[in-house]
C-alpha cells in the first residue's frame, strides 16, 4: 500500500509540474514526510552505507503541495 501511495504522489507531482492539475497546498509535517521516504532512500544507497536521519524534535509544519514535496 505504501508503494501505491508513493506512486500516487509521484504522478501528482509530475502532473502538477506539467500544469495539468492545479496545486493543492495544505499543511504538512516535514518530519513525517522524511520518515515516509526513509526506507526508500536507504534502499537506494550501497549496502556499505547507512542513512542517518536527524529529525526536528517537534512537528516541522510547512504549507505546500504534497505532489510537489512528496
Amino acid at each position: 500500500m505504501a508503494a501505491c501511495d508513493r506512486a500516487s504522489h509521484l504522478v501528482r507531482g509530475l502532473r502538477a509540474f506539467n500544469r495539468k492539475t492545479p496545486l493543492d497546498p495544505r499543511r504538512m509535517d516535514l518530519n513525517q514526510m522524511v520518515l515516509e521516504v526513509e526506507d526508500l532512500l536507504q534502499r537506494l544507497l550501497p549496502v556499505d552505507m547507512d542513512l542517518q536521519v536527524d529529525l526536528w524534535p517537534e512537528p516541522l509544519e510547512v504549507w505546500g503541495d504534497t505532489g510537489q514535496l512528496g
